[in-house]
């Protein structure tokens, strides 16, 4: 990226700050590392970065906290892109993370280098969704929008199968499914399993766990004997000189993001 972004960290734990920091600075300019909700909430408004990396449980004010009062105090142009980080998989506070509009939530423990990758792709559809606003603002007409599932479909489909993913296999008509779902809705891979799975399954007449295991075993076929050009566009090199395998939600959220990113573009 010729541009660097600005990030800053908010974490109580500084040993995993600093690690996270290491790693990040290979591709964006860490501005400041927070160690509690305030510390964290000031740096925000006073060096507004681009993008903020918070754990939801930071002492004093939490990450959630954070959030919210950045919402309050900011202008809409000025409220940075959210990671949130927890160790808590509770479905109240993903419900809570979804109403707030986070962009991405990871569970900790992590891989740095896999976090380096999703910033890499949020940054991107972020910074388009941006020069389309501005555009609309300034030209005064709508710009086309993903509107048309039936193109959107045809994309997807034709995605999927430059993949490599076998037309004929259950798996790649659930993926391509779960790819339309988390292109309306970024949020929904982050209830894969109370959300993502049911509505392809109830879709399907099938259960939850004939899904999960359909998509399982169709990134397995992609992962292993797919287009490996196409998946380090997608997914980056690291990820794929590592043979980093992706989770269902993770390979889902990558095409997703991907397919978006690249039909914004050509429709502005």
């Amino acid at each position: 990226m010729d541009e660097r972004y600005n990030v800053l960290i908010a974490d109580s734990y500084p040993h995993e700050s600093k690690q996270l920091k290491e790693e990040l600075q290979k591709q964006y300019n860490v501005i400041a590392i927070a160690e509690n909700g305030e510390e964290a909430l000031s740096g925000i408004i006073s060096l507004k970065p681009d993008l903020v990396i918070v754990d939801l449980m930071l002492p004093g004010l939490d990450g959630l906290g954070v959030i919210e009062r950045c919402r309050e105090v900011m202008s809409p142009d000025e409220v940075p892109a959210f990671i949130a980080l927890t160790m808590m998989e509770n479905q109240d506070l993903m419900e809570y993370i979804r109403h707030l509009k986070v962009d991405y939530c990871m569970m900790k423990p992590f891989q740095a280098a896999i976090l380096a990758e999703r910033i890499t792709q949020m940054i991107r559809i972020r910074s388009v969704n941006t020069k389309i606003q501005k555009e609309i603002h300034k030209e005064k007409e709508e710009i086309p929008s993903i509107g048309n599932k039936n193109d959107i479909r045809r994309e997807i489909s034709l995605l999927v199968r430059n993949l490599g993913i076998p037309a004929h296999i259950k798996g790649c008509r659930y993926i391509k499914c779960g790819i339309l779902m988390a292109m309306e809705d970024a949020n929904s891979v982050n209830y894969i399993t109370k959300s993502l799975y049911p509505d392809i399954a109830k879709k399907y007449k099938t259960t939850i766990g004939s899904v999960e295991r359909a998509i399982r075993h169709a990134v397995d076929i992609v992962w292993i004997r797919g287009n490996k050009q196409l998946l380090g566009e997608i997914f980056g090199t690291f990820v794929i000189e590592q043979q980093e395998r992706p989770t269902n939600s993770e390979f889902i959220a990558a095409v997703a993001d991907w397919m978006r990113l690249e039909y914004q573009i050509r429709v502005s």
